[in-house]
């Protein structure tokens, strides 16, 4: 064998056959570190040599642990029989692989033995000479080396592979606290280092603890679907409860597991990981790793399981954490707004009640002040607040004689009194003013709260409810005043009527029965007129001459003005327009005008001016004496039912008010001037006859 004589040759004047197979060795690793190609390189470079001999050479695939042929020179059968998987050759090679104790001829084969458990190779010399056998002895051990070494250096290169992507997804989850953020990259994690094989994260409820939601990681990464799963069943749930990992070679044999928990629909599952997400001691849920082969889980398998769920579990537990912040800041905020509505709304009722309000501690400093008190202390309130109260309410450097804050703060309970006061206007004034405490948990009174109510208006209210019964008494007692009185005022006017036909025309007393009868009928007209008032009646409406009503009006009291050094000044516009009233009424005005001048003139000499003249659709009159004039605080009540500031029988307080009653009847004002100790002026406007609405 010229070949193998060749090789031998070689062998004496080069090399030994190890050193030979490690040069054969070190040529085939120079392009590749796959092991499988490598053995092709190397047999194929000593092809030419071992042309009489057949040498195969068969690998065992990770994984699965299937034998695939690699290599034979051979082209009878046998050698395609090899490359089939059938035949004496590939039976020969299957024997050594699943018996690997199995006692082989040395000079047959040699096998590719990485460690004690896994079988790499097995390389086969059939027909060859001792020569070849040493040789090939020493290429399987270099081969068997190689083997070890790029076993060796693949494990570097997936370790380095793994803790890329666990960094990676690691950063990727920690830059985010969106939860579907997290679940994308937790999809793209698990699809690189588990690329073959199923995965489902299966979460606790961010609410509800006892609730599952179940996510596969399958599918499109921006298509996540969610749906929940019942409470601790199946191998997810007991990991989850017992916060244990789990490693299950065939699910078959595992009671715990249920389909529809713990696998993914349409997944044929028949082995599976699952490792709990923990974080202070706390289960978050379980991701689980699912494999269509049985026993497709080993140590590693699980090891590079729990480093990845550590990172998912960090990233859950501060999207948790962000959610529960979320949530309850949702909560304050929901409750602020509900604080500041009702803070508003009390704001709002504090600011715009009539009654005024404020606020004070044990040393009588205003904690709040409402607008209606800042008004009267003619200050913003939060300029007051911080003040004591006595110095910027009342102007007092002492505490206020009666306070009932101090009584509040003694006593512990609500107090109540009523007081009187002039106001700046020198306007007589009526308060009630009411403290209530305030008091903090311990029940210790801190503060009071005193709201003071006008009741003045209250009061004239009541005061005119009296004196309307006072008015309605008056209206039965009018009844029988005007039957007694009409019967000797009917005689009076009659017994003139007859001395004015007894007398002749130009006799001296003709002027005084002529005034003595207008008197009567004035008399009479008089006692009409209060059972006008009583009753709220009007009289018909006709075309008047505002100056024959006054000049009617001043006739009656002239001659008495005369006797009493009263001056009468007649500031009469000529040629005024008609207005439309009740000329008896009017003059009743008149005369109650002129008969308070004289009043007021207290019996002293004085005098009354009387005018009357057109401003626009208006005539004006008025009614000015230079008497004692009308105290201030008395002006706003002149025109009161029964207010009178005449001593006890001299007036009854209805002549300004029915004067008031008529000229509102007519459509028109009257108003009052007045200056102590120098007279008073009354102003009466009636709209003319052509204007527009004053038609009864």
């Amino acid at each position: 064998m010229s070949a193998g004589v060749t090789l031998q040759d070689s062998l004496k004047l080069k090399k030994t056959a190890s050193v030979i197979a490690r040069s054969v060795i070190s040529k085939a690793l120079q392009d590749t570190l796959n092991l499988e190609q490598i053995v092709r390189n190397a047999l194929e470079s000593v092809e030419d040599h071992f042309q009489s001999a057949i040498i195969a050479c068969a690998l065992q695939t990770k994984g699965d642990g299937s034998l695939k042929p690699v290599w034979v020179n051979s082209q009878e059968e046998i050698g395609s029989q090899f490359l089939n998987l059938e035949g004496p050759l590939w039976e020969f090679c299957k024997t050594v692989v699943s018996a690997k104790d199995v006692e082989i001829p040395p000079a047959y084969q040699f096998e590719l033995i990485a460690d004690d458990v896994s079988v790499y190779g097995v390389l086969v010399l059939i027909r060859g000479d001792q020569v070849m056998s040493d040789f090939l002895r020493r290429l399987g051990e270099g081969l068997q080396q190689v083997a070890v070494q790029i076993e060796e250096t693949s494990d570097v290169h997936r370790i380095t592979r793994e803790l890329e992507i666990l960094n990676r997804t690691a950063k990727s989850l920690t830059t985010s606290l969106d939860l579907n953020t997290i679940l994308i990259a937790t999809m793209q994690g698990v699809w690189e280092l588990f690329p073959n094989e199923a995965a489902i994260l299966t979460l606790l409820d961010f609410d509800q603890d006892h609730l599952h939601i179940k996510i596969p990681l399958t599918g499109e990464p921006d298509n996540v679907v969610r749906y929940a799963v019942g409470e601790n069943t199946g191998v997810v749930g007991d990991c989850i409860a017992n916060k244990a990992t789990a490693v299950i070679p065939d699910v078959i044999l595992d009671q715990r597991y249920e389909q529809d928990i713990d696998s993914e629909h349409g997944h044929e599952t028949h082995s599976m990981m699952c490792v709990p997400l923990l974080t202070h001691d706390r289960s978050l849920g379980a991701l689980s790793i699912l494999s269509e082969s049985i026993d497709a889980f080993v140590k590693k398998d699980l090891d590079l399981l729990i480093a990845f769920v550590a990172s998912v579990a960090v990233a859950l537990s501060n999207a948790r954490f962000l959610h529960e912040v979320t949530t309850a800041n949702a909560d304050l905020e929901e409750s602020r707004r509900e604080i500041e509505h009702s803070r508003n709304t009390l704001l709002a009722l504090f600011d715009n009640l009539d009654d005024e309000l404020y606020i004070i501690d044990q040393n009588y400093e205003l904690i709040a002040v409402n607008q209606t008190r800042a008004n009267r202390a003619e200050s913003p309130p939060q300029e007051l607040v911080s003040q004591i109260c006595f110095r910027v309410l009342e102007g007092r450097e002492t505490q206020c004689p009666d306070c009932m804050a101090e009584k509040t703060f003694e006593l512990g309970r609500k107090t109540m009194r009523i007081e009187n006061s002039i106001g700046v206007d020198h306007q007589f004034i009526i308060r009630e003013i009411y403290t209530y405490p305030i008091n903090d948990a311990d029940r210790t009174i801190v503060q009071t709260i005193l709201q003071l109510r006008d009741i003045t208006e209250q009061r004239r209210l009541e005061a005119s409810l009296i004196q309307a019964e006072k008015l309605a008494a008056l209206g039965q007692l009018s009844a029988g005043v005007a039957h007694e009185l009409n019967n000797p005022i009917t005689a009076v006017i009659a017994n003139t009527q007859l001395l004015q036909r007894e007398l002749k025309p130009l006799a001296v007393d003709v002027e005084s029965v002529d005034l003595i009868e207008q008197a009567g009928r004035r008399a009479q007209k008089v006692v009409r007129a209060l059972l006008d008032f009583s009753r709220q009646e009007t009289q018909e409406f006709q075309a008047v001459e505002i100056n024959h009503s006054i000049l009617q009006a001043v006739a009656l009291v002239e001659k008495q003005w005369e006797r009493a050094s009263v001056k009468l000044i007649r500031e009469l516009t000529l040629d005024l327009p008609a207005i439309h009233g009740n000329s008896d009424h009017l003059q009743s005005v008149w005369i109650n005008l002129l008969v308070n001048a004289q009043d007021a003139l207290n019996e002293q000499p004085g005098e009354v001016t009387l005018r009357s003249e057109r401003q626009g659709e208006f005539i004006v009159i008025q009614v000015q004496d230079t008497g004692a004039g009308i105290a201030k605080e008395h002006l706003n009540r002149i025109f009161d039912p029964f207010f009178t500031t005449k001593p006890p029988g001299k007036g009854t307080g209805l002549g300004l008010a029915t004067c008031f009653r008529i000229i509102d009847q007519h459509r028109g004002t009257i108003e009052v001037e007045s200056v102590p100790e120098k007279g008073t002026t009354f102003t009466v406007k009636i709209p003319i006859a052509s204007s527009p609405g004053n038609i009864e």
